[in-house]
């Protein structure tokens, strides 16, 4: 496994799965756009405020290939920016393919 994070500038879309501190996100898409990924997570700036242990699904167009993960926001800081450091499920239905992508070097 791979822990190094990779710098890489794409866009994201999320689907707010549960949010406890603001059911009012709830059903709600946001875009994004990651600062940087590794195989367990990722970094995104969002634009808006994600609180921490929000449960988010993602779809993610990397290299002509289409990503659907489920991530859970660990940490938010809003540095001019509001950004998220997401852990990705492991039960996500491409996490394999996911992982694979960084066998090879993005």
């Amino acid at each position: 496994m791979r822990l190094d994070r990779i710098d890489k500038t794409e866009s994201v879309l999320m689907d707010v799965i549960s949010c406890v501190d603001n059911t009012g996100l709830e059903d709600t898409s946001i875009s994004g756009t990651t600062v940087n990924v590794s195989e367990i997570g990722m970094r995104v700036s969002a634009g808006i405020c994600l609180p921490v242990a929000t449960r988010v699904g993602l779809r993610l167009d990397f290299d002509a290939h289409l990503y659907r993960l489920e991530g859970e926001v660990r940490w938010t800081n809003n540095d001019g920016e509001y950004c998220a450091g997401l852990a990705i499920d492991p039960t996500s239905p491409d996490y394999l393919a996911w992982t694979q992508m960084f066998e090879l070097d993005l």
